[in-house]
């Protein structure tokens, strides 16, 4: 169960940090500016999901500020039972939930699975072992960049603390005591965590506090000339119907997570099979399924929960835009690309004509146009297509899964083993 978990939320972040550091490590051929880079991109990347969740979080301030008065007339005057009927009758005509309080710690819950990831790729990259960068002389160990006769101090963990905390203090300015005591409590969990923690890491978390730093200084409290609010809110965009997102979502999922990696298992069972040590090579379907979800129907659904309509409107379009151009390369163009191990690794990789990129890219730009036609004229028939790619898909991995599973009882593994 915790592994399912750690592939749907946890793994995909670390697909994603992996993927930058690999890039710009190719770009630049030093790990540490990699780091950085990673850190900066990372948070560009969620810079639209942070401002959102701020926005929110100012509503649910002022909302709760707005009822403040009387709530704790509620609490003074009523107590026990009769208490807690009160405030539900004046929640309820408030059209209020308790559990709204939770959007206040949005920030918070969305810093967690960034923090596991980033500790479980960064504590383990080998890359960093022994690398100096700087002032620092091993990445992949605890800068110990002070010596007092036998005792070494860490200076990044505590540079991060205290950058952490300036960052605070301009952005609760003005906020209640609580609020400010529960961050500076988190900055001091997080030194403690981090305070042994190798180098690269903590460099990577104090480039995301002074990322934090600069955007609170810049963006607290823009000014409001009536243009933000309708940027924000969308103006009268019309936010298209959940189904075109969990249609488009689910088919990315299928097609990606499902579809493809079990016509490629399919195509070879036996080779992905380890003899010594035997697992049914569905489970690699079944992983890669997870994590595709954990990118489609886990991730994206949060920036999508918390984007203005505008933006809602857009991933609905770019998921509709993405199905359409994914099925018709996969379909059309995914065939004999070449051969690739068990590691998924090309032994032989595939040679690419420069008449046969013109025809794909014509194909894929004629595809888009008629997505675009279909979402502006014909937005009705979108959920349909859904459907039948959803049916289509589930059925064709279900007949690669069913191959696979009548070769592998087929074969006889210690003959391959002896």
């Amino acid at each position: 169960m915790w592994q399912i978990l750690y592939y749907i939320i946890i793994f995909p972040i670390e697909l994603v940090l992996e993927t930058c550091f690999l890039i710009i490590n190719r770009i630049t051929s030093n790990p540490g500016i990699a780091v950085i880079g990673v850190s900066i991109v990372i948070n560009f990347l969620l810079l639209p999901l942070y401002l959102r969740a701020d926005k929110i979080q100012a509503e649910e301030k002022k909302k709760q500020d707005g009822m403040k008065r009387w709530t704790d007339h509620i609490r003074r005057v009523f107590k026990g039972d009769e208490k807690v009927m009160m405030l539900s009758v004046y929640y309820r005509k408030q059209d209020y939930h308790p559990l709204y309080a939770l959007r206040s710690s949005i920030s918070l819950m969305l810093q967690v699975p960034f923090f596991i990831a980033a500790y479980h790729f960064l504590s383990h990259l080998s890359i960093l072992q022994g690398t100096s960068f700087l002032c620092i002389k091993d990445l992949g160990a605890a800068d110990a960049m002070i010596r007092i006769g036998s005792v070494s101090v860490n200076v990044l963990p505590v540079l991060m603390t205290l950058i952490n905390c300036i960052a605070a203090v301009i952005y609760t300015k003005g906020a209640p005591i609580r609020e400010n005591i529960q961050i500076y409590v988190l900055a001091g969990l997080f030194l403690i965590l981090l305070y042994s923690s190798p180098a690269g890491l903590v460099l990577y978390w104090t480039m995301n506090n002074v990322f934090s730093l600069v955007k609170n200084i810049v963006m607290k409290d823009p000014p409001d000339d009536g243009r933000t609010k309708a940027k924000e809110t969308g103006g009268d965009v019309k936010v298209p119907s959940r189904i075109l997102y969990w249609g488009g979502a689910l088919v990315l999922t299928l097609l990606i997570g499902a579809l493809i990696p079990s016509a490629l298992v399919a195509s070879s069972p036996a080779e992905f099979v380890e003899p010594s040590a035997y697992r049914n090579p569905v489970t690699f379907i079944i992983s890669s399924l997870c994590i595709s979800g954990g990118f489609f129907l886990c991730w994206l659904t949060v920036f999508y929960s918390l984007a203005a309509p505008l933006g809602k409107r857009r991933i609905c379009l770019g998921l509709w835009i993405s199905c359409g151009i994914a099925s018709v390369d996969y379909f059309l163009f995914a065939k004999n690309p070449g051969i690739i191990s068990a590691d998924l690794e090309y032994k032989s990789f595939p040679v690419f004509t420069v008449k046969g990129m013109i025809i794909q890219l014509a194909c894929l730009a004629t595809a888009t146009a008629v997505m675009v036609i279909l979402w502006k004229k014909k937005q009705v028939f979108i959920s349909g297509i859904y459907a039948a790619l959803i049916v289509s898909l589930s059925v064709m991995t279900c007949l690669n899964i069913t191959e696979i599973n009548k070769v592998i009882s087929e074969t006889d593994f210690s003959l391959i083993t002896n």
